[in-house]
């Protein structure tokens, strides 16, 4: 949506381009506003972009995003926090809503559309994109039917799944 059918840019294309993140992450900053999930998506936005360390402890993306909700345990660093408040600022989002962590899949299937999976009979994935991919080791996200992967690696026979949210069917 950042492009009309000529190739100019619109609106929403011009919202995304004042934010300093990946276009994904933008379009999903975007539309998780409209959703009234503006302040979970800068979490998850700045948690992505960032790389940060606290991220690699989660293959869950809603564990992740959970540290910014709680008031005890580790809290996410400084850097990915001063990143959430820029990209609050930046869209205008209000600085009362809540994090929704049980959100994070919807808004991960928002920046990554082609990598929604759904667990085949042989516990493989199959992204919409037709691509299969695979846990590096078990996890407990493999109970799950679908899945928003945000991270993976790779061929096109045997990603290797890092980082991914449930994804509900409602």
């Amino acid at each position: 949506g950042a492009l009309d059918n000529n190739g100019r840019i619109t609106f929403h294309g011009r919202d995304m381009a004042a934010l300093p993140l990946h276009p994904r992450l933008a379009h999903m900053i975007l539309r998780g506003k409209t959703l009234g999930l503006g302040h979970t998506a800068s979490c998850l936005a700045a948690l992505l972009s960032e790389q940060s360390h606290a991220l690699r402890s989660f293959t869950d993306l809603s564990q992740a995003v959970s540290s910014f909700k709680t008031k005890r345990g580790p809290k996410p660093e400084e850097r990915v926090q001063a990143t959430v408040a820029q990209i609050i600022r930046l869209a205008s989002i209000s600085t009362s809503e809540s994090v929704h962590p049980d959100a994070t899949g919807l808004l991960t299937a928002l920046a990554y559309p082609d990598r929604i999976a759904r667990r085949q009979s042989d516990n493989t994935y199959r992204l919409t994109s037709g691509r299969k991919a695979i846990w590096v080791q078990p996890d407990p996200l493999q109970a799950h039917e679908f899945l928003a992967i945000a991270e993976l690696d790779g061929d096109t026979s045997g990603a290797r799944i890092w980082r991914a949210a449930v994804l509900n069917r409602t």
